[in-house]
């Protein structure tokens, strides 16, 4: 069975493997609308920090897990604010 259908468990809890950068992309994409869903960040610069080729793979690609990315989300959402106020808007 697919770890992403593993009874009692949410999906995208564990980091996830994928054998493409576009699957591995996809599956990001797919977990930032549930938390982002009004794409409060940019998710182009989330997907340079989620996504990242398996070093002990030759075709293997890895997204972050879930939690990691919510605080990834939060971290920006904090530096935006930050830069905001800075800038007076």
């Amino acid at each position: 069975m697919d770890a992403m259908m593993r009874p009692g468990r949410l999906p995208g809890r564990s980091a996830s493997l994928h054998p493409t950068r576009h699957d591995a992309v996809e599956h990001l994409y797919w977990l930032l609308t549930a938390l982002d869903p009004e794409r409060t960040v940019r998710w182009g610069r989330l997907e340079s920090l989620a996504v990242h080729e398996e070093p002990r793979s030759d075709s293997s690609w890895r997204v972050i897990d879930r939690d990691a990315l919510a605080t990834l989300i939060e971290l920006l959402r904090l530096e935006e604010a930050a830069r905001a106020g800075r800038s007076g808007g």
